[in-house]
Order: structure tokens, then C-alpha cells, then sequence
């Protein structure tokens, strides 16, 4: 019964591959072995059909053959003794072109899919505020311009391209002081001066002042990764202070605005009639909010946030898209 071939397969590990690429053995020097006695190094041909790999055993008149790479693919018998130890054994393998292992190969394909899922989760969050602060961090200051669902677009390309970036920069002692420090300033707790030069308390007082041309969520960061007793403090207090602010905004309507602007004389709004069952309104209008923020990306206008006629209209119509 004839034994069947396997093929081994090899490819070169650049990603521009040319239509053809010669494997170098002409000047390859390799040792030589005489059961555990090494015998130095010696010069390398390959001749089709000889078991030995070194030129001073080749007898006969046969030349030795080119071995060639055909768009970065070569496919080699496994009888093929010779070719397999040349290329086995060549000091350009791994570096210039590798052997193909397809269960090495699957494995690695699902250990970068997990590091995206990762990233992806890690990147991504239902507030947008969140989100851009994570951007500044991740992709720069100019993400501050971008719309919402620009941040997010780029924050999750960033990362199904580079999870390990991603992750790796998560990991940096300064991430989290950073990115707190960049949702601060959004939520309006920290301000930045107009020059850049200073980061301030939202009522005025001073944190820290900032180098013309240096970043001042950077030099922020940099500040509160600090271990000692004042970055500590401020750092808890940010973080109250950012709390509080979600708070306001989550009980924060559509009459406390017109009131902070009319005083007495706002007007109450006719599309808010009293209902006997306040609670089960509140959810449904919160329930309609969430539906709507799903399928837009972007929260309810402020102007339209109490009006659940208008929310839900809005949804039927991107659903009928």
C-alpha cells in the first residue's frame, strides 16, 4: 500500500509578497554532524532526490537546483528530505519566511478575535461622555470636535485594528487618572483656561497649572497617578463631583430649565399633564428615552426629553427606515 504525501507548506512572512522570490542557498554555510560529532560548518546545495544536504557529498554530475517562492507560497513534499532540512535549518527561517502551522495559525486567529472582543468591551459605553473621555485618552485631544458617534466609530476601529494597544494602554498606571480627568472636564466639574495653562475647580480655584504647548489632560493625569496625599484627595473629590453631576442631570427636566431662565413666570408645559400614577409615567418616559438613544446614538434633544408622544413617533419612524 503506497504511503500518501503530505505537502508542507511555507510563506514568506512580509505581507507584500513579489510574484517570485528565490530562497538564498548558494553561500548558506550550515554545520555538519557525524552522529554527536559536529564536523564544522559546511556549504549547502540542494539537489532533488540526494539525502544529504551539503555540497561534498554530492557526487555526479547533476547541478543544483533554485528553489523558488510563487506569491510567497512554497509548497514541499515531506519525501523531499533534502529540501525540508534546508529550509528547516535556513538561518532566514522565521525571520524572512516561516512554516505554516494551520492549528498554530487557528489558534492565533482566535487569541486576536478574544483580545478584540476585549478591547471592544472595554472601549465601549452607553454614556457618551464616557466614550469621549476614553478617546481622548486613546485617539488624542481632537476627538473633543467629533460627534459622538464619530468617537465611537473610531474607538471601536481602533479597536478591532490594535486590541493589544488598546489594552496595553488601559493597562498604564496613568489611564484611569487620565481618563477620569477628561470625563471631569466634559461633565463641566474641572474647567480648562482658554491658553491651555491651567486646570481649575469648576467654581474658579486653581489645581494645577500647565507648561505653554503641553497637554493639559496629559499633565492632569500625570497629577492624579501621583502617590501622595493630595492627588489622593482630589481624585475622590473629582470623582464625587462627577457623580453628582449625573445625578443632576438624571433629575434635571424640561420646566427646571425654563424655570433657572424664567424664574416664577415659566409657564408650565401643557404636554406634561398631572397623572395620578407619577412613578409608572417617569418609567415609561425613561423607557422610551433608552429605545430612542438605541436606535439614534444619541440622546433625546432637551427640548423633547418629556415629550413621549414625539419620542416614540421618532422610534416608529427610524424602525419603518
Amino acid at each position: 500500500m503506497t504511503k500518501s504525501k503530505k505537502t508542507l507548506n511555507f510563506q514568506l512572512t512580509n505581507k507584500k509578497r513579489p510574484a517570485a522570490w528565490q530562497l538564498p542557498i548558494k553561500n548558506i554555510m550550515l554545520e555538519k554532524k557525524e552522529g554527536k560529532k559536529s564536523l564544522g560548518k559546511r556549504k549547502v546545495e540542494y539537489i532533488p532526490g540526494q539525502p544529504s544536504i551539503f555540497k561534498e557529498d554530492h557526487d555526479g554530475d547533476e547541478e543544483p537546483q533554485q528553489v523558488w517562492f510563487e506569491d510567497g507560497i512554497l509548497q514541499v513534499d515531506s519525501t523531499d528530505v533534502a529540501l525540508v532540512e534546508i529550509l528547516n535549518r535556513h538561518p532566514w527561517k522565521n525571520r524572512v519566511f516561516e512554516k505554516v502551522d494551520h492549528d498554530l495559525s487557528a489558534k492565533k486567529d482566535i487569541n486576536k478575535m478574544e483580545l478584540r472582543v476585549k478591547a471592544y468591551e472595554q472601549v465601549s459605553s452607553k454614556d457618551p461622555n464616557e466614550m469621549k473621555a476614553r478617546g481622548y485618552v486613546l485617539l488624542g485631544a481632537h476627538v473633543i470636535n467629533l460627534t459622538d458617534n464619530q468617537v465611537e466609530a473610531q474607538l471601536k476601529q481602533l479597536a478591532m485594528e490594535d486590541p493589544e494597544h488598546v489594552l496595553t494602554e488601559m493597562k498604564n498606571p496613568d489611564y484611569v487618572a487620565k481618563t477620569v480627568g477628561a470625563l471631569a472636564v466634559l461633565r463641566g466639574v474641572l474647567v480648562i483656561n482658554p491658553t491651555n495653562t491651567a486646570v481649575s475647580w469648576s467654581g474658579g480655584k486653581n489645581i494645577i497649572s500647565i507648561a505653554a504647548g503641553q497637554d493639559p489632560i496629559q499633565k492632569l493625569g500625570e497629577f492624579l497617578a501621583e502617590n501622595n496625599e493630595s492627588a489622593k484627595i482630589t481624585l475622590q473629590e473629582i470623582g464625587e463631583r462627577i457623580k453628582r453631576s449625573y445625578e443632576h442631570k438624571t433629575d434635571y427636566t424640561a420646566e427646571n430649565e425654563l424655570k433657572e431662565v424664567l424664574g416664577d413666570e415659566a409657564p408650565d408645559d401643557p404636554k406634561l399633564p398631572v397623572q395620578n400614577n407619577k412613578s409608572e409615567d417617569e418609567a415609561e418616559l425613561q423607557e422610551a428615552r433608552e429605545d430612542y438613544e438605541n436606535e439614534y446614538g444619541n440622546k433625546v434633544p432637551n427640548n423633547k426629553k418629556n415629550d413621549i408622544d414625539w419620542i416614540k413617533n421618532k422610534i416608529a419612524e427610524k424602525s419603518q427606515q
